[in-house]
């Protein structure tokens, strides 16, 4: 076997090594998304993100006409996080978008 061919097969080696070194262990997620609906009458909903950890991050946007409810978020745990309404609406439900993330 050639110098150049020994050289070339090390070159590969080394490569491939370094692909593998570089590829991420940990396989925690970083994100999760999702859509959730409080209930005509109702004024808060626990959602469960499980994202494995305290969320450094949680957006949450409607989905539907919040007829002007303020809605606000609390109680993120490692899973879950409330979803608050300033009051109770009467008539049908109002739907959100989510995005939890770390």
């Amino acid at each position: 076997m050639s110098a150049r061919a020994v050289i070339g097969i090390a070159v590969i080696l080394f490569v491939g090594a370094l692909y593998l070194i570089a590829q991420p262990t940990n396989k925690a997620l970083i994100e999760t998304v999702g859509n959730t609906e409080i209930a005509s009458g109702q004024t808060a909903i626990v959602v469960t993100h499980d994202l494995g950890k305290l969320p450094n991050s949680v957006m949450v946007t409607g989905k539907t006409d919040t007829q002007g409810k303020r809605f606000w978020v609390s109680n993120e745990t490692a899973t879950t996080f409330q979803l608050n309404l300033d009051s109770a609406y009467g008539s049908g439900a109002i739907g959100f978008y989510w995005r939890v993330s770390d």
